[in-house]
């Protein structure tokens, strides 16, 4: 403790600052007065005392090394989460603060690591064409492309001989009926004389009419 010496023509005084005074020194002098609770010396947030001598702590706004992040709130569903760390797909944390097409937009987040539970690995919900296949929506398959007539149909099934959707690679026409005596047989193939199967379908004076067909 400093004291001081006042002296005057007639009065010497002698006197001591009071213990108030001297704990009343300023945030970052290195000293920790009554008021603060840590002070290191520096004004600096990003480390573990913070510029108004407070220790860093997650939530109170300020980010210092140990956080990725810090918004001051205890808000989950933004892009700060409530631990201070980044919000990111599969936290198990959907965000709302974002709009449709914005970079880190999220339909859903189930905090797994599961693509077919009806909400995907890049945290959109099981939606047909995706690429990803979501059986609880009712997917046989999904090749995440437009193609209607390969493998998978633009509904999500496998294709199979009668949905009325020709297979390019694999059928020959498809009507989507079971009537084998038409210009299209069961087995998606174009009826022709000597299959074994009569055309029922034409009438005599048509292309292609057959009064009967043995198949051989």
């Amino acid at each position: 403790m400093r004291c001081f010496v006042i002296l005057t023509a007639s009065l010497m005084v002698i006197g001591c600052p009071s213990i108030d005074t001297v704990n009343s020194g300023v945030c970052g002098d290195g000293v920790v007065d009554a008021v603060e609770d840590c002070d290191d010396g520096n004004l600096i947030d990003s480390d573990d005392c913070t510029s108004v001598c407070r220790p860093a702590a997650c939530g109170d706004g300020i980010r210092n090394g140990a956080e990725a992040c810090d918004d001051g709130n205890s808000i989950d569903t933004d892009g700060c989460l409530a631990n201070c760390a980044a919000a990111a797909c599969g936290d198990g944390f959907e965000r709302t603060d974002l709009a449709e097409g914005e970079a880190g937009f999220e339909e859903c987040d189930d905090g797994n690591r599961d693509s077919t539970d009806g909400c995907n690995n890049s945290c959109s919900t099981g939606l047909c064409g995706n690429g990803n296949l979501d059986v609880t929506d009712g997917e046989a398959c999904d090749d995440g492309n437009g193609d209607d007539n390969d493998a998978c149909t633009n509904a999500c099934l496998h294709a199979v001989c009668g949905d009325g959707i020709q297979r390019f690679d694999f059928e020959f026409c498809d009507d989507g009926n079971t009537d084998n005596t038409d210009a299209c047989t069961n087995e998606c193939s174009l009826a022709h004389c000597g299959d074994g199967v009569q055309r029922t379908d034409l009438a005599p004076d048509e292309e292609e009419y057959e009064a009967c067909d043995d198949g051989n």
